[in-house]
């Protein structure tokens, strides 16, 4: 199909390692079958001639048993590099799954891994979950370290939007809070002004000034009726919103 790299899972063992690199490679490196249809279309018409020394292979060390044999795996002609499933090295080892390990037996077997790679002079990667942890590997010596994954990515922005949409109390400085606000002052200075001068105001406005003579009491009921609406709505909304 025209990939340029392949990364496969529980290569165990050097014989399993090159398989792996003889599927990734035409004769007479490999016994990789031709017909490179959409190849020829993104690469070229040299594809063919050219695919070998191209597409990189990386072996993934996840178990015990690849730890064991990780200097012959390492050492397998045509392989690019290792890369390190931390998760499921760590079950295999004996503990839960997961990912940027700090436990030492898994350290020193992650370094032993690295070290085997360096001696053979191809390249080694880890997948990382935390940026942190993925800084401090580079900076160790790793020559790929890989950032979590787009499912994750995905769940973590969902799930931090509908904590946003769950937030309480309510913002009462909100534009349509200010709005009923400033309101509610138009119609006090409205009044004050009146009672001081006499002079003629709107009469949409007298009325109004006239019944809620209270200042305070002329304040809450201007503002009190959008707050329940909005109480209600997020008080539905939050009740029909599923957590991730």
């Amino acid at each position: 199909a025209g990939a340029l790299g392949v990364i496969c899972p529980m290569i165990n063992t050097k014989e399993d390692a090159i398989k792996f690199v003889g599927a990734t490679k035409y004769v007479p490196d490999g016994f990789r079958s031709t017909g490179p249809t959409r190849a020829l279309i993104v690469h070229g018409i040299n594809y063919h001639d050219e695919a070998n020394e191209k597409v990189i292979s990386l072996a993934m060390v996840e178990t015990q048993e690849a730890l064991d044999n990780v200097d012959q795996i390492a050492s397998t002609e045509g392989l690019s590099g290792i890369y390190i499933g931390p998760s499921d090295l760590s079950v295999s080892m004996g503990l839960k799954p997961g990912m940027d390990r700090t436990e030492q037996k898994i350290v020193q077997a992650i370094e032993k891994i690295k070290l085997s790679c360096k001696k053979n002079n191809i390249k080694v990667g880890i997948h990382c979950l935390s940026p942190t942890y993925l800084k401090n590997k580079l900076d160790d010596g790793f020559d790929l370290a890989t950032l979590g994954s787009d499912f994750r990515f995905f769940s973590e922005i969902i799930s931090k939007k509908i904590e946003e949409a769950r937030e309480w109390p309510i913002n009462f400085f909100s534009d349509s809070y200010l709005f009923y606000l400033v309101i509610t002052i138009a119609f006090i200075v409205a009044g004050i002004l009146k009672g001081a001068t006499g002079a003629g105001v709107p009469i949409i406005i007298t009325p109004v000034i006239s019944a809620f003579y209270d200042v305070r009491f002329a304040v809450v009921i201007m503002i009190i009726p959008n707050v329940l609406t909005n109480i209600h709505q997020i008080y539905f909304y939050r009740k029909s919103i599923l957590p991730i």
